[in-house]
């Protein structure tokens, strides 16, 4: 789902998150319960410093945005639980080829 179909859902979108390190193939996924505030919450965090994953911080502060993508990896369908959705999603990105952070 594109950023923009999830600002025009009425109702907030829960799912899975991903800040996606574009240059180094690398990916830190979260569970959401809105989307659009995540991805307004995360944005305004990274520019400030204040992400509180140090790693990925320290990549978004040397590199900038233009080289991250933030987005929602995965939407929650009814009756999925977001924790095995994470699990899920996690096991997808290590066997493409992403590390994680």
């Amino acid at each position: 789902m594109s950023s923009i179909d999830i600002f025009l859902k009425k109702s907030p979108v829960e799912g899975i998150m991903k800040i996606e390190n574009l240059l180094a193939r690398r990916a830190y996924l979260f569970i959401t319960h809105d989307a659009v505030k995540s991805l307004k919450d995360t944005r305004f965090k990274l520019d400030l410093g204040l992400f509180r994953n140090e790693s990925l911080q320290m990549d978004y502060a040397n590199t900038g945005l233009e080289l991250f993508d933030i987005s929602l990896y995965r939407e929650r369908k009814e009756g999925e639980e977001l924790e095995n959705l994470l699990s899920q999603s996690i096991s997808e990105l290590e066997e493409s080829g992403y590390t994680l952070y």
